[in-house]
């Protein structure tokens, strides 16, 4: 029964009441039996109504009850995510700190060590080749028949290579190096020769400054990959200074892929010669 319900009731028991009081009077026990009655109504209507508001104080307590369940599993869910974003980032961290800068290592120990080869073939394969400076060039020349004259005016060549000749696979002028300075006459000078050899034992033999003719003004050397070639024009150029200020005696090796400017005085035989090293 509703609130609108029992109020309509109890109206009209009102209005009744009040037309019996109106045509007669009422006696006192009437009175009496009308209060408790009325009473026994309004307390019925408080229970009705107690037992409604704990019915719903009940079932907020569930719904409550729910909630807190349920954010409680949320915030033990937020933790296992919590933690293991926490471990995915040490983990991360460990990657970044440790194993990239390992494998970067190795990686490049890997990417030199295969450089390094390269570079090796790369050397085998100028092996017969010779850079010959100091040649005078001449318009419309043919190199080969020029170097052959070289050979054979400024070497102190065997009977067996004056009559077989010197094999040239392949032999021709360079670009002027943009390095190259005029001489007093501002004249260039003539563009570097590369040849290659046929035999083994041409490319030694004309490779040996020993084998060169007094008064021979050529600069032989040997054919090296560009790195390796700008290297050793660098340590010439710090060769030539030490010759001239400091008067020593001065060679360029080369060993593997490695060059390397060595020096010690003049006219000192009996010395060990001492390795350049740059003072960066």
């Amino acid at each position: 029964m509703s609130d609108d319900t029992r109020s309509d009731d109890k109206v009209t028991q009102q209005v009744r009441n009040s037309s019996i009081a109106g045509d007669s009077d009422v006696s006192n026990s009437d009175l009496k039996q009308f209060m408790l009655d009325m009473r026994k109504e309004m307390r019925e209507e408080m229970l009705d109504m107690k037992n409604d508001i704990l019915s719903k104080l009940t079932e907020n307590q569930q719904d409550i009850k729910q909630i807190k369940d349920d954010l409680t599993t949320v915030r033990s869910t937020l933790n296992d995510v919590e933690q293991a974003t926490s471990s995915h980032a040490q983990r991360l961290d460990d990657i970044e700190q440790k194993k990239v800068p390992e494998l970067k290592a190795e990686m490049d120990k890997k990417v030199q060590l295969l450089e390094e080869k390269l570079l090796l073939l790369e050397i085998h394969d100028r092996k017969r080749n010779l850079l010959v400076y100091g040649v005078e060039e001449e318009k419309n020349e043919d190199t080969k028949m020029v170097m052959l004259d070289v050979w054979h005016h400024n070497y102190s060549c065997s009977e067996e290579q004056l009559e077989r000749g010197v094999v040239m696979t392949s032999c021709h002028r360079l670009p002027q190096s943009r390095h190259a300075r005029c001489d007093s006459d501002g004249k260039l000078p003539p563009r570097p020769v590369i040849v290659r050899f046929g035999f083994d034992s041409d490319r030694a033999f004309f490779g040996n400054l020993n084998n060169m003719k007094r008064g021979c003004k050529l600069r032989v050397l040997d054919d090296l990959p560009p790195e390796m070639k700008r290297e050793r024009g660098r340590l010439a150029s710090i060769a030539y200074n030490i010759r001239k200020e400091q008067h020593q005696s001065t060679k360029i090796v080369v060993a593997g892929t490695k060059v390397s400017l060595q020096y010690k005085p003049r006219n000192r035989p009996d010395l060990d010669w001492k390795t350049y090293k740059d003072s960066n």
